[in-house]
């Protein structure tokens, strides 16, 4: 393995504007991983990014992977890691506006219904800032992910895959 080998061939891709950005302009930050694996021989980078994506009106998990061994480097796909639950909405069918309520929504993650009625203080802890007198479409898709991010964790919502445990699958 040639370390110089390894950063050339990670800033061609880069120059190619086929690696993670993250002040990404349609997909909104909310958290990230880096993975890396090595062997005498081979090397492996996965990189996640948790974020809205404005463009696709959703949460998502966007994976890359670079390395000796693997097939395809680059981006390689995005999981939704969670989506709107049928019963409680967060986004208007019609619009896509995002309607949800900050006093309390509900999500749906591998077909499980999350309920949550967070407080002004849970809000505060996590970073995000909430005008309780506004309307309830006032905060943005994205301080609802870094709440979640706070408040349950970014595993919860960061692929499998990313920590190596089920790779082989997705490569």
């Amino acid at each position: 393995m040639d370390v110089t080998q390894v950063l050339a061939d990670l800033d061609k891709h880069a120059a190619e504007f086929n690696f993670p950005v993250l002040d990404n302009a349609y997909v909104e930050y909310a958290a990230a991983r880096l993975t890396t694996f090595r062997s005498e021989t081979d090397w492996l980078i996965v990189f996640e990014i948790l974020g809205f994506s404005k463009r696709e009106v959703q949460f998502v998990d966007d994976l890359y992977a670079y390395g000796s061994c693997v097939p395809r480097e680059g981006f390689l796909g995005e999981e939704m890691p969670f989506v709107s639950s049928a019963k409680q909405p967060l986004f208007d069918p019609e619009t896509n506006a995002f309607v949800a309520e900050w006093r309390h929504w509900t999500i749906e993650r591998k077909g499980e219904e999350l309920s949550f009625s967070p407080y002004l203080d849970d809000y505060r802890r996590a970073g995000v800032s909430i005008n309780q007198d506004a309307n309830p479409g006032h905060w943005r898709e994205i301080d609802l992910l870094r709440f979640l991010v706070h408040a349950l964790g970014e595993n919860l919502f960061l692929s499998d895959a990313g920590d190596g445990s089920d790779l082989i699958k997705v490569l």
